[in-house]
């Protein structure tokens, strides 16, 4: 299983996951807990790692056939007819009140897998397959007509040769085991629920034929605890919000553009950034509070990169622990650098205990303070800021973030830095609370090692 702080790079580093995290932390189903959730760390948090990994494997399963989508009208029109039934999907399980909506989604295009792989890679067999199935063939017995196999098995050789961590549902389990009685388990939940969307998305695809959709949600009503009206009413309702199908397919949106430099209402977004810091600190793991004021600074600051360094004690070395951001993920194993101290740029902020801004990295006054790890992780970089953290008087840690090739001129004010050092202290807080409530162990035993694994 991933760590927080890995699903957590992962996540924001791809822009449409972390748009579809953030409307879902905030959406009226998780109102309880996510009310203006503004970072994927403590969306992690109220989500949970298992809808955020379907929400991903969702995207994921889209984005395998855009290209070939994009080429072929009829491939286009069943992407589209699947994405739609996880849709439904989603939404029939939020009928339920149960907060397994991606998973139900991804459950259903995993139902249609099998379908769409031989849509998109096998055209000619399709055609085939259609033709059967116009004569009055079930698609399973089409499927063994023309290719020997079933889609079932199609889906399941898929799974094993992608790795895919999610199971296909079987087409022979789909029905309701029993007429008028609930789903005994949640696999039998998932595999009506999935079964339910892919027909009403066919249907509908057919031509939204009323008497269908009607006899299909009374035999599924029972089996998923729904009435009928309310999953006929719900399904005629997604149906009409659709845009017409070129214009559906919601796949990989277009990346943000880079930021350039700080943002005019800095002040105001760090104010808030540390009014949301203080509000989740009681509740909120040193782990993700480090994260949160990661993603806080990038937002208030307008970074295009941040990390947070850690001493590792038995090594001797600061080490990048979390970061985020441009020319960060992959390079998280290059930014270390000894404790023993040098005069860089680095080793000053942390022996004096005070926050550094720099505005430009590569004036020749400074550059030979400049590490040679930093200027081959990020060789183009000009402003930087650092805020080193310390316990008991010492440095255990530093956040480190820059504006990409971006020069601030604006610099950072008195009142943005008095923000950034409240917002560290609070992780300080939470160390010393770690500290007391571990019975003063020794400094080893609450170094940030214990706040996750090195690299992602």
């Amino acid at each position: 299983m991933a760590s927080g702080a890995q699903l957590a790079a992962t996540v924001l580093g791809d822009f449409t996951l972390t748009q579809k995290v953030l409307r879902l932390a905030n959406s009226p189903m998780y109102a309880p807990y996510g009310r203006d959730v503004t970072t994927v760390s403590r969306a992690l948090m109220i989500l949970g790692s298992g809808t955020v990994a379907h929400l991903a494997m969702g995207i994921q399963l889209l984005n395998t056939f855009e290209g070939l989508a994009e080429t072929r009208k009829e491939a286009a029109e069943e992407l589209v007819q699947a994405a739609f039934a996880g849709k439904l999907a989603r939404e029939f399980a939020t009928l339920s009140g149960a907060k397994f909506g991606e998973e139900a989604a991804v459950a259903t295009l995993m139902h249609q897998l099998g379908r769409l792989l031989i849509v998109f890679y096998l055209p000619d067999e399709w055609q085939r397959i259609r033709a059967c199935r116009d004569q009055g063939m079930c698609e399973e017995a089409a499927f063994l007509e023309v290719l020997g196999v079933t889609p079932d098995e199609v889906s399941q050789e898929a799974v094993r040769e992608w790795s895919l961590p999610q199971q296909v549902i079987p087409q022979s389990v789909c029905l309701p085991i029993e007429p008028l009685t609930v789903a005994p388990t949640h696999a039998d939940w998932l595999a009506c629920l999935a079964s339910l969307s892919a027909t009403l998305a066919e249907t509908f695809a057919n031509g939204a034929d009323d008497a269908k959709v009607r006899e299909l949600v009374e035999t599924y009503a029972p089996a998923l605890g729904l009435n009928a009206d309310s999953l006929e009413e719900s399904a005629h309702a997604m149906f009409a919000s659709e845009r017409k199908p070129e214009e559906v397919v919601e796949l990989q949106a277009q990346q943000p553009r880079p930021l350039e430099g700080k943002p005019l209402d800095a002040e105001k977004r760090l104010d808030k950034a540390y009014a949301d810091l203080v509000a989740a600190a009681g509740e909120t793991d040193v782990s993700t509070l480090t994260q949160m004021v990661l993603e806080f600074m990038m937002q208030g600051l307008g970074l295009v990169s941040c990390v947070a360094f850690f001493r590792d004690s038995s090594k001797k070395k600061f080490e990048a622990r979390f970061g985020f951001g441009q020319g960060v993920k992959d390079q998280l194993n290059l930014m270390s650098f000894e404790e023993a101290f040098v005069p860089d740029v680095f080793h000053l902020a942390l022996s004096q205990g005070r926050s550094i801004y720099l505005e430009d990295v590569q004036d020749s006054k400074v550059a030979s303070r400049i590490p040679g790890w930093h200027k081959k992780v990020f060789p183009a970089v000009h402003s930087a800021v650092m805020l080193p953290i310390r316990l008991k008087d010492r440095p255990i840690g530093l956040f480190y973030g820059n504006w990409g090739s971006q020069v601030c001129a604006a610099g950072i004010s008195v009142k943005e830095l008095e923000y950034l050092n409240s917002m560290r202290n609070l992780v300080v807080a939470a160390f010393e609370t770690l500290d007391r409530q571990s019975d003063r162990m020794a400094f080893k035993a609450v170094t940030p090692l214990s706040i996750g694994p090195k690299g992602f």
